[in-house]
């Protein structure tokens, strides 16, 4: 499946996210789960969710990388129009007419710092060879860092679920073969994040059409090489 790369930053409005979960809700998480959590444990999970609701909605706001590029593309072409316009001089019909703009241009012009006029557009033309340079460094840069990966915030979350419960020596194994096990159940923690993903807005939740695709996702997720 591909995804929607997006850029690294995002404006959001609005409350902060209201996540809570009662503990009729731990009652239910631990029968699925088939262990304890202990309160400081269960601290940590509530805080890590929060912290997912909050960043999913930045990720969802966050603008595709292709509008950051399609920027940079527009802001190049400006400059090399504009550079191309004022010293791009070919001896044709023309030639007088521009000859005659320029040298209104360089009588009209100013910049800081700069004392002679015929110095200015020199200046500027030397100004927009950096920035067209610019662009294409902006550019590499993009190719090179791809933003935020759509789902990544999921992904984030659970691996810190994981991480919480490991430091309580409780299990955190995932089968992703939950319709071939003998006993045809789901590994305890995929149980487990799929009684979380019921507290959450349903906007947020992955994979929740089966355990077997739940579970897939949790593994992916956890891959030693997924990118943080």
């Amino acid at each position: 499946m591909r995804f929607t790369q997006r850029i690294p930053v995002s404006t959001v409005s609005g409350a902060e996210p209201t996540f809570s979960i009662a503990k009729a809700d731990w009652q239910k998480i631990e029968k699925a789960y088939g262990y304890a959590v202990p309160t400081n444990a269960r601290e940590q999970i509530h805080d890590a969710t929060v912290s997912f609701l909050r960043f999913a909605e930045s990720e969802q706001a966050a603008r595709p990388v292709s509008e950051a590029r399609q920027q940079l593309a527009t802001v190049k072409k400006a400059a090399v129009d504009l550079r191309d316009a004022l010293f791009e001089n070919p001896q044709d019909d023309g030639w007088d007419a521009r000859q005659y703009a320029t040298h209104l241009l360089e009588r009209c012009f100013r910049e800081a710092g700069i004392t002679r006029r015929s110095q200015a557009l020199s200046s500027l033309s030397t100004s927009m060879i950096s920035l067209i340079v610019a662009c294409d460094h902006a550019q590499a840069h993009l190719e090179k860092n791809q933003g935020r990966r759509e789902g990544e915030t999921w992904e984030n979350w659970v691996c810190r679920v994981t991480e919480i419960l490991q430091q309580h020596q409780l299990p955190t194994g995932v089968r992703k073969d939950t319709d071939k096990n003998k006993a045809g159940k789901p590994s305890p923690f995929v149980s487990l994040i799929y009684e979380l993903q019921h507290l959450i807005p349903e906007c947020r939740r992955k994979s929740t059409h089966s355990l077997v695709a739940l579970a897939e996702a949790i593994a992916r997720a956890r891959q030693p090489h997924r990118v943080t």
